[in-house]
């Protein structure tokens, strides 16, 4: 027996898991998790929600933060295992789901507010100033005719 025959992660082995967790992946989010979803009540129904969930899961932050796009494509095989396993465990036990989703939400707010400058704040315009309480802010146009 040759050494290439006792390479078990060589590269037909890890191009054929990739090829399989791959499908496994895709069947989980695009078909099972998004069919079990109305009977389950789950906040979520739609396959990227559930690719976001087990994504952001598997790697532990925003998976946009460690791995391009497509994810599919992307991820090291390690990173496909723990993605397939999430996807697993959610099918296996739905209750899993929603503290996942919440904890994937408070991910990205947690990251969006870091990307804000200092003293932005939500829906304000770059570099505009709140204005003062009890005041009302000024319009960019004067008022049009019958209007005061």
């Amino acid at each position: 027996m040759t050494d290439a025959a006792l390479d078990l992660d060589g590269p037909e082995r890890t191009s054929a898991e990739r090829e399989r967790l791959a499908g496994r992946w895709l069947e989980l989010t695009r078909t099972v998790l998004p069919g079990m979803a109305a009977a389950q009540g789950w906040p979520i129904r739609f396959d990227h929600c559930f690719m976001r969930v087990c994504l952001d899961a598997a790697i532990g932050r925003p998976w946009h933060e460690a791995v391009r796009r497509p994810a599919v494509r992307n991820l090291e095989l390690h990173q496909l295992r723990a993605a397939v396993a999430v996807a697993e465990g959610i099918a296996a036990d739905p209750g899993t789901l929603p503290p996942l989703n919440e904890a994937s939400l408070a991910w990205r707010r947690a990251a969006r507010q870091s990307q804000r400058p200092p003293g932005a704040e939500r829906g304000a315009k770059h570099g505009a100033k709140p204005a003062p309480a009890g005041t009302r802010p000024a319009r960019s146009k004067p008022p049009g005719p019958g209007m005061s």
